[in-house]
């Protein structure tokens, strides 16, 4: 079976099936079965030798099929099947199931007991258990486990197509998915801004709604007023809800409306005191408002708690760079760069993407050539195997001063509805182009909403 970067089966190869029988409820996920609602305890191979025979109830299951799906080929001999048929035999019987299983001789094993599937039954529980395990995937931000999300996701809206929160969290995990720089943002972000719509109409009052609504209309049509007035309306109904606290400050510190940013940074403290990415708002509200020795120490701290939060690491890299520090920021990209994340941290792909563009402008800057050189063609080598924003190619140009080559990636990056896009209003590496006719022109279609 595969698994991905944190060793959790696929939900592409994860079977999320739910079986009735008698008064049993066998629950493939979970690995678990149930007689009137208590447990049965079954050992790891019985119960998988029990889903095998559910599956196909009323078909003989070959010795080879069971062997090959609960041992692997040729790793189980006819006396261990035997054996294990047995044992779970014996179990089901102390459960109250005699006689579920009969053998049919010379080829294999038949569940004759009648067998329906939770999906005709239980629709909504089983729609549940998809977005549940979703909502994981969705989390983890890598690619592949986005990809498992929407994944997911499908299947829920296969058995319920108007069901509200695999339609908003279809929309997230797309969204993510174009946040963190795994693909361009179009058309991601407009395929999200037509489901997260569709999960407004199905449920108006919905937190996770409107929170995915609200994001998708600043990235697609760079609406940040009508935007943030659902992520308002999702802090509304839910107070606690950490995604739609982050984003409505980061728009709010995106769109220069610090003041609003702070006191809303410090309110999200409030709410969640514990959450480390909550604690990152307010440094941000400081560096991008170019208030650097107020953030500086406040990221250290956090980084020192959290030295796998490459998201502040990066900004804490930033605000050294700015300040003069441009060692220590080198060393904090680098970092991010080249840490390997495991499961439990706080890691940000698009945040990895980001700290290249800006090595690039430092060794340029620097004139490190030789690392220069050595980064960029590890850039075409991953370009080969991953998506890499445009924008990324302006940094090398805007350390250089040659502002002109700096616009055309920034011109594609708006093309694209890239969100590292939205930056471009408070992002200092950008600077020098603020009194450019051409870049004001860019900065008007960004917040020509605002």
């Amino acid at each position: 079976m595969g698994c991905n970067s944190v060793g959790v089966p696929l939900p592409t190869e994860m079977t999320m099936e739910h079986y009735r029988f008698a008064n049993f409820h066998l629950d493939v996920r979970r690995q678990r079965l149930y007689r009137d609602g208590l447990p049965i305890t079954l050992t790891q191979k019985c119960f998988a030798i029990l889903c095998e025979l559910v599956r196909y109830a009323g078909d003989i299951v070959t010795r080879e099929r069971i062997a090959d799906a609960v041992w692997g080929p040729g790793a189980a001999s006819d006396a261990t099947i035997t054996q294990h048929i047995a044992m779970l035999r014996r179990a089901l019987h102390d459960a109250g199931a005699s006689d579920v299983i009969v053998t049919a001789s010379g080829h294999g094993y038949r569940f004759v007991e009648p067998v329906v599937p939770a999906e005709n039954s239980d629709t909504n529980e089983l729609v549940d258990a998809l977005c549940e395990n979703a909502r994981y995937f969705s989390r983890l931000r890598s690619d592949r486990a986005l990809r498992s999300a929407v994944h997911l996701y499908d299947r829920a809206l296969a058995l319920k197509r108007d069901a509200v929160p695999a339609l908003a969290g279809k929309a997230e995990a797309l969204m993510l998915t174009a946040i963190n720089a795994h693909a361009p943002g179009m058309p991601l972000v407009g395929e999200a801004l037509e489901i997260a719509e569709q999960a407004i109409v199905g449920d108006p009052t919905d937190a996770d709604a409107a929170y995915a609504y609200g994001l998708a209309l600043i990235h697609h049509d760079y609406d940040w007023s009508r935007g943030l007035r659902h992520l308002d309306r999702a802090i509304e109904r839910n107070p606690a809800h950490e995604e739609a606290l982050i984003a409505r400050v980061l728009a709010e510190t995106y769109t220069g409306a610090f003041d609003a940013a702070e006191t809303h940074a410090r309110e999200a403290r409030i709410t969640l005191p514990d959450s480390h990415r909550i604690r990152f708002l307010l440094p941000a509200v400081h560096v991008f408002s170019r208030r650097y020795a107020s953030g500086i120490p406040e990221l250290e701290a956090l980084c020192l708690v959290r030295p796998d939060y490459w998201a502040a690491q990066g900004l804490l890299g930033i605000a050294c760079y700015w300040s003069g520090a441009i060692d220590d920021a080198i060393a904090r990209w680098e970092l991010v760069r080249t840490g390997f994340p495991d499961h439990e941290s706080l890691w940000q792909p698009g945040v990895r993407i980001r700290v290249h563009g800006y090595l690039l402008h430092a060794y340029a800057t620097l004139g490190r050539d030789a690392e220069y050189e050595a980064l960029r063609a590890q850039i075409e080598r991953l370009r080969q195997t991953r998506y890499f924003p445009a924008l990324t190619d302006a940094f090398e140009p805007l350390a250089a001063g040659r502002f002109d080559d700096a616009m055309a990636p920034i011109h594609t990056s708006l093309e694209r509805r890239d969100p590292w896009t939205t930056r471009l209003g408070i992002d200092p590496f950008f600077d020098p182009l603020r009194d450019r006719a051409d870049f004001q022109n860019i900065l008007r279609v960004l917040f020509a909403h605002e």
